[in-house]
């Protein structure tokens, strides 16, 4: 087993004389009941996951590696010495490195003064030092301002727009709601199962797209099936549609619930007739303003016409 690990934990490395880079300490080898366990002389050096750190290293160093192997109440260690060396650097980056640690060294030496004086020279190389006017801070502030009130804004934009598209969803099924509640009444259903049925029938046709109109009413049907007032859901229910037509709606439910059907029924199709005229006013509304909103590309390409139309005929005059 000895032999194995030492063949594996030298890892990329040459050998465990001369490790650069991050050692293989496993913590168990196939084949063998054992639990390993790894210490090091130095962990700051060689860590107990097998990290190696050499950026600092200006000569190879001797450090010792223990493998203690469990089994049960034995325990076998095995210790290798590893050397560490400097890293593979090139001329630029050992000139970096030297910079760095003479900088460094000013640095200690004169902590206590009020001015520092940086190196002249390194290693034979002549620095010159020049100061930078660094102006990053108050952009990188105003960016940060600029981008919460932007992310801010289009939040609560996308948010409205998502809010107004589903009050737009709700309200172009109302005509077929109340329709169907008059139907229903009319077979001799109770306000309660037309209801569901409404719902029901929805999700029985197996839509591929969820509504948010039935997503409430399912939830709705849930609460009258945990018990609650029909009157209760009906309010809470034309509360979370946010739509004034269901609002209405929900209020004839709740205050026919106790006078019977036939009258429910009845003001059911009045209120049919007033949604399907409203909703014809509602689309031709909405066909105007897509008609406003085509107004200014088709501006735009009626100058671009133009341009083109009168573009050669200035040409041609010499103009």
């Amino acid at each position: 087993m000895i032999f194995e690990l030492q063949q594996k934990i030298a890892g990329e490395n040459v050998s465990l004389q001369e490790v650069r880079s991050d050692l293989y300490l496993p913590y168990e080898v196939e084949g063998y009941p054992f639990f390993i366990s790894w210490k090091s002389s130095d962990h700051s050096l060689i860590a107990a996951d097998g990290s190696v750190t050499t950026e600092n290293l200006e000569a190879p160093v001797k450090v010792s590696l223990t493998a203690e192997a469990l089994y049960g109440d034995s325990v076998r260690t095995h210790t290798w010495d590893v050397v560490l060396c400097p890293p593979n650097r090139t001329s630029g980056e050992q000139f970096l490195y030297d910079l760095k640690k003479a900088v460094k060294a000013a640095d200690e030496e004169q902590q206590y003064e009020e001015e520092l004086h940086l190196p002249r020279t390194i290693k034979g190389r002549n620095v010159s030092w020049q100061s930078s006017k660094d102006n990053s801070g108050s952009v990188v502030l105003l960016i940060t301002f600029l981008a919460a009130g932007a992310v801010f804004y289009m939040k609560d934009k996308d948010l409205q727009d998502e809010l107004m598209k589903r009050r737009r969803e709700m309200r172009s099924e109302y005509v077929v709601v109340v329709s169907k509640y008059a139907l229903f009444l009319e077979a001799g259903m109770t306000v309660r199962g037309a209801f569901v049925k409404i719902c029901r029938d929805y999700y029985d046709k197996e839509h591929k797209k969820e509504h948010p109109l039935y997503e409430e009413m399912r939830y709705s049907c849930n609460e009258l099936k945990a018990g609650i007032s029909e009157s209760k859901v009906y309010e809470k229910f034309g509360r979370r549609t946010g739509v004034q037509e269901y609002t209405k709606l929900c209020a004839l439910l709740s205050q026919n619930l106790k006078k019977g059907n036939t009258a429910l029924a009845r003001r059911l199709k009045e209120e049919c007739e007033d949604a399907l005229a409203e909703n014809l006013q509602w689309k031709k509304r909405q066909g105007e303003e897509a008609g406003t909103k085509l107004l200014a590309p088709m501006g735009m390409m009626l100058i671009m016409v133009l341009v083109l139309i009168m573009l050669p005929a200035f040409s041609g005059l010499g103009i």
